[in-house]
């Protein structure tokens, strides 16, 4: 694994419907963290709005121009989906906000 990949999952982990899900989209396959994430939010019937949003966020800071699967992230959407402890863990990406 690389570093670039290591701060991409500390970064969803702060999410906590991706904390939650970890064992179910963080497997250690050789497609690495980020195509399992997105088989995940394409086929986990347990994806929940809040885990959604999250997923779409990851997809996109790991490639925006270009996000796995095309799942693009919608800001209001996830605003008013998420609960206070994902708006917390998406404020503190954003107040220095990186991409991969």
């Amino acid at each position: 694994m690389t570093p670039t990949e290591q701060r991409w999952i500390d970064l969803a982990l702060t999410f906590p419907c991706l904390a939650e899900a970890k064992g179910d989209w963080l497997k250690g396959r050789k497609e690495g963290p980020v195509a399992e994430l997105a088989a995940w939010l394409e086929n986990s019937p347990a994806v929940t709005s809040g885990g959604e949003h999250a997923a779409k966020l990851m997809l996109g800071i790991w490639n925006y121009r270009n996000p796995a699967g095309g799942h693009t992230f919608d800001l209001h959407r996830a605003v008013n989906a998420w609960d206070n402890a994902h708006l917390r863990a998406f404020n503190a990406w954003a107040q220095e906000p990186w991409y991969a």
